[in-house]
């Protein structure tokens, strides 16, 4: 089969193929991780909250609405509650993430 390849495909796969291997170990080897949690609670090894039933419809009478919002891209001012940052996120990162959303039921 190499005998019906052209020197010039062989010599292009090859530099292709070193040219890939160096760039990946340029970089460590691995891929660039990006972490989901820019910011909040960095100190802590694991954020997690937990709400009542009880605070969710204390948070609603006191905001006037129907509903309470939670954050799900780690970017809201008001983690965890969500302050619409996901939108200038999903703009940038070409993503569809959104809050949580909890609703009273009419």
């Amino acid at each position: 089969m190499l005998d019906s390849l052209d020197p010039i495909s062989i010599a292009l796969g090859v530099g292709i193929g070193l040219l890939l291997a160096v760039l990946v170990q340029a970089n460590g080897g691995a891929a660039k991780v990006i972490p989901v949690n820019p910011s909040i609670e960095k100190d802590s090894p694991k954020v997690g909250h937990m709400v009542t039933i009880t605070d969710m419809e204390d948070l609603m009478k006191s905001s006037g609405k129907d509903k309470v919002s939670y954050c799900r891209c780690w970017r809201s001012e008001k983690f965890p509650y969500c302050d619409g940052s996901h939108n200038k996120y999903n703009e940038k990162c070409k993503d569809n993430t959104g809050p949580l959303t909890i609703m009273k039921k009419e």
